[in-house]
């Protein structure tokens, strides 16, 4: 989580600042990398330069790096990293042989080129991704096959975001070192890509578009339907593992159950008299899914 914070951060400071890029922006940029760095480890300072590279490239900001006030700022990004460790090895007793730069090159570099635990296979990160969006895959897959697709018409901003998304995944793919929630970090990328993708939808939906939406509703009725019959699985798991569950367990369950149907249903009802959203086709109860999702899940 502190990688995430310190990555999306400064993905945000860029865009904000990107087109005054003064030597006070560089500086707060750097300093956000570099506690980042501090605080988990090395990726919180190359996603974000990994996230960024499309637009420096795409939109030839790369000369604006060129500046003496870029290096200068990197400096000072560069001495506030090097200030801890420096402070622990003059600090540190003439018996204590340990270095902390040395583990953070054994901890990132090694690790990420030649991994000595944690050797997970090469396609983990294609179920993990998809687990940690839990319950907005559907929309998820249905927005990275459309705009993969359509990527030539799509704006700058959006390209500079699939673009992003892209080589973030790529680069913890390619490391030797894996874990599932080492794609955190994606999460925030891969939620606006949906976010945008739904927001975009017509009156009309085919395709894509329309099996995306027809599988989200599916699986909101699939998890009501599980939390609802999970009292009559009771004695089942019970007798296989001896698991005993607690006594307001089936209660809250079938509450639960009937809350995520009936519950969005009412919001969408509500959304609908209130003149709160368009008349789509097949898509007019998308603002009570939010509800359902917080319900079931």
């Amino acid at each position: 989580m502190e990688n995430l914070a310190a990555i999306i951060l400064a993905v945000t400071w860029y865009w904000h600042h990107r087109e005054q890029p003064t030597f006070f922006k560089f500086v707060v940029f750097y300093l956000i990398l570099f506690l980042g760095a501090l605080m988990k480890g090395l990726p919180a300072l190359v996603i974000p330069c990994i996230a960024i590279f499309p637009d420096i490239i795409r939109e030839r900001r790369w000369r604006i790096l060129l500046r003496p006030g870029h290096f200068l700022a990197l400096g000072v990004g560069g001495l506030l990293y090097m200030a801890p460790f420096a402070y622990a090895s003059l600090s540190a007793p003439s018996s204590y042989g340990e270095s902390g730069l040395a583990l953070v090159f054994r901890e990132n570099i090694v690790r990420f080129v030649r991994p000595f635990d944690h050797e997970g296979a090469f396609y983990l990160y294609v179920y993990a991704l998809p687990m940690f969006l839990l319950p907005w895959v559907p929309l998820f897959v249905g927005a990275v096959i459309t705009q993969v697709r359509f990527f030539r018409q799509l704006d700058s901003p959006l390209r500079w975001l699939l673009s992003a998304a892209g080589l973030i995944f790529l680069f913890f793919t390619l490391s030797g070192s894996r874990r599932n929630y080492y794609i955190l970090p994606m999460l925030p990328f891969c939620a606006l890509l949906t976010a945008i993708y739904i927001s975009g939808i017509p009156a009309g939906l085919s395709g894509v578009r329309f099996w995306s939406w027809k599988l989200q509703q599916l699986l909101f009725l699939i998890a009501a339907g599980i939390l609802l019959l999970a009292p009559l699985a009771l004695p089942f798991i019970r007798a296989r593992t001896g698991f005993e569950a607690p006594p307001s367990f089936a209660t809250a369950s079938v509450l639960m159950g009937i809350s995520a149907l009936i519950g969005p249903w009412l919001a969408s009802r509500w959304a609908k008299l209130r003149s709160l959203i368009p008349d789509w086709r097949g898509c007019r109860r998308w603002p009570a899914w939010p509800l359902s999702s917080w319900v079931v899940f």
